[in-house]
């Protein structure tokens, strides 16, 4: 069941699942630091405009789209990092979107898929580019929207290793021997939760040639309150190696 975010409550480690339909509760047990994050996900600034309010910006609103193909997505961690007043500043320049973007000129001599991620696609959501290593499109959310992103334009929905997608691309890897790496990407792997994650992982722990798994993830520096608890103790206790490549382009994210 999914429901929107106004519909979880708090309360002595559990949470009240309100039904708006019938007005009833149902109480389930729910990790209070899973809520901290999602709350926090959930309440991401979304608007170009915001964004400049935010940041006592709002009279350079001219030069902001609005209403981009590639929406505005930012959390409030990211931007207390910003400076107020800063139009320059380098971390709004990586999030807000502008409408420079919509230069036809400088988008026809783009590229839709510039790193090649479909022609290396060998099974839904699974990449396998190099030797040893394949990679795991595990998610197409992220915690806010990079302008430059190389991947704004990839078929997420038709083309996520998600569901059924998941045996298909162990059946792939399991017959594949040469792979010891699985890399997962996405959106951002570290956007599922505790419980999808670890499904995930068990589920590629029986590939038993596989040693290493490598987490691409761009969250500890935009919603750092995703690194709880459960996520460490999930983490330590695989039989992988687990690598971390945190996503940082500017010392002052760090």
């Amino acid at each position: 069941m999914s429901l929107p975010a106004e519909f979880f409550s708090q309360s002595a480690g559990a949470s009240e699942l309100r039904d708006p339909k019938t007005s009833g509760t149902i109480m389930m047990q729910v990790d209070p630091e899973e809520l901290i994050w999602k709350k926090e996900l959930a309440n991401a600034t979304t608007s170009a405009a915001n964004l400049l309010e935010k940041l006592e910006l709002g009279h350079h609103i001219q030069i902001a789209d609005n209403k981009p193909d590639f929406k505005c997505l930012v959390t409030d961690s990211y931007i207390y990092k910003m400076q107020l007043g800063n139009i320059n500043d380098p971390l709004l320049r990586q999030v807000l979107p502008l409408n420079q973007e919509n230069n036809l000129t400088t988008q026809y001599h783009g590229a839709i898929d510039p790193v090649g991620d479909k022609n290396n696609e060998v099974s839904q959501g699974l990449l396998h580019k190099y030797h040893g290593r394949a990679l795991l499109i595990s998610t197409g959310a992220c915690a806010i929207h990079c302008r430059y992103c190389f991947r704004r334009c990839y078929p997420y929905q038709q083309s996520s290793c998600t569901g059924k997608a998941v045996n298909d691309a162990i059946e792939y890897l399991n017959s594949h021997r040469e792979v010891e790496e699985i890399i997962l990407s996405g959106g951002d792997p570290l956007t599922l939760d505790n419980e999808k994650l670890a499904g995930l992982i068990s589920a590629l722990e029986s590939i038993k040639h596989v040693q290493t798994l490598r987490i691409h993830t761009r969250l500890p520096v935009v919603l750092p309150n995703r690194v709880n608890h459960g996520l460490l103790d999930l983490l330590r206790s695989s039989r992988f190696q687990i690598v971390v490549v945190i996503h940082a382009n500017h010392a002052n994210e760090l």
